[in-house]
């Protein structure tokens, strides 16, 4: 329990979740030690709520603090291939119309030959809660969440935090955690996207050009997604020349049939320094 803002943050249960997606082995070893599965989680995770502040009457500031053990890393929401995206349910809270996740820049991890996306150490994670009336807010929020280091632990975690209108002092650790965001394309100085399609077996080809000037930092990756979880997005192919930047990749539906929107397509372009969003395309 955290006394924060002289509101106090009530940690209610803590749990490993087995996901089908784990090792046999995996498995097997949290089935032998269900006791102790709670106490390694609480080794190398700690998930708490920032309460934040109030900015209008009708929108609320608050965080997730996810303090994490030396060698270990969570993920972001788009976690990769060997990821696991970390989510929030707001059932059961009060005066909640809305709330999305801002996600600070993540980094690029490689290991056994994957690549996967997320943070270490200690991050915060923005949320912008709109309410359904100007009144005090009552949260109860599930998170679940995926901690790797040599083996994955799929965790989920149920907080509660009154939230109350008067407060408006705003808070550094969020508002450092909101200027880390990726820029928008106009901030980037991006002046064109555009996209082309092509059939396959199960799916489509994908290719974004992007016309952006070069970005500070070096290894610069993209990443795709679709705006639809079912849609498997393989990790694109990236290549520059000057101001344009290319980035192919295939679209695997888990259905036969499945409606693609370049609106949807959302491309974030990472560096060891910066990130920038860019949200849709036109026909190419």
């Amino acid at each position: 329990m955290h006394m924060l803002a002289g509101m106090m943050i009530r940690m209610k249960q803590l749990s490993a979740l087995v996901l089908g997606s784990l090792t046999m082995a995996l498995a097997s070893t949290f089935a032998g030690h269900a006791q102790s599965t709670p106490r390694m989680a609480d080794e190398v995770v700690q998930v708490s709520l920032i309460p934040g502040w109030r900015q209008s009457e009708d929108l609320h500031i608050t965080a997730l603090r996810i303090v994490l053990a030396p060698g270990w890393k969570t993920y972001w929401r788009a976690p990769g291939d060997s990821g696991i995206p970390t989510q929030l349910s707001w059932r059961g809270s009060q005066n909640v119309a809305a709330a999305q996740i801002q996600w600070p820049r993540p980094e690029i991890f490689h290991s056994f030959g994957m690549r996967s996306i997320g943070y270490r150490g200690e991050v915060v994670l923005p949320i912008m809660i709109r309410t359904k009336n100007p009144g005090d807010i009552s949260a109860e929020a599930k998170i679940t969440l995926g901690v790797c280091q040599e083996i994955c632990m799929p965790l989920s975690f149920r907080l509660s935090a009154d939230l109350p209108r008067a407060v408006t002092r705003t808070n550094t650790d969020i508002s450092a955690a909101l200027k880390a965001r990726p820029l928008t394309a106009k901030e980037a100085g991006v002046t064109g996207t555009s996209c082309s399609i092509a059939p396959r077996d199960r799916g489509l080809d994908l290719s974004v050009a992007m016309t952006i000037p070069r970005l500070p930092g070096r290894d610069e990756v993209a990443v795709i997604e679709t705006g639809d979880s079912s849609v498997w997005v393989s990790e694109p192919r990236l290549r520059r020349s000057g101001n344009t930047v290319v980035a192919d990749a295939q679209l695997i539906p888990q259905d036969q049939a499945f409606a693609f929107s370049r609106s949807d397509i959302r491309v974030t372009l990472l560096t060891s320094e910066t990130a920038v969003e860019i949200q849709g395309c036109s026909g190419g």
